[in-house]
């Protein structure tokens, strides 16, 4: 819609670029411009305020930082992002739906819903073999592909 989007992220897919200099991050390898984020633009339609990411019809634009330009408890004006701007974040393994806004006012809304614990997740797992226990909780640390 004009406001947010659901977006189905596949695993393998980094959202945002790794820190560090041209994009190195603290493992040194970087995701340069391979990213979901890079990529929302392209594949999203503008919010119909403006009909281009980043001005509204007045000609005002957001940030695209969540949070930003607006006093602290403020309800920010509804103006669009200049790109579209996920509110939470999945590891590059995971799948699943990730919650992006095209607004500022819905960019800060769903990130205070994320924040506040008021967005419910659910996770799934895929076994490889017989699992002893039918449930129960795992503490372990998975690895994706060639373990990364």
């Amino acid at each position: 819609d004009d406001y947010m989007a659901i977006v189905n992220k596949p695993p393998g897919i980094v959202i945002y670029r790794a820190e560090g200099g041209r994009g190195g991050g603290a493992r040194g390898g970087g995701h340069g411009r391979d990213t979901l984020l890079s990529a929302l633009p392209y594949v999203l339609q503008p919010p119909k305020l403006s009909g281009v990411w980043g001005q509204s019809k007045n000609g005002n634009g957001a940030d695209g930082v969540i949070g930003k330009n607006s006093s602290e408890g403020e309800i920010p004006e509804d103006v669009p992002l200049k790109r579209p701007q996920p509110v939470h974040r999945l590891d590059r393994p995971t799948s699943g739906c990730l919650v992006v806004a095209k607004t500022k006012a819905a960019a800060v809304h769903l990130a205070q819903q994320f924040e506040f614990r008021k967005a419910r997740k659910t996770y799934m797992a895929i076994v490889s073999g017989n699992p002893k226990l039918r449930s129960g909780d795992f503490d372990g640390i998975s690895t994706y592909g060639d373990g990364e």
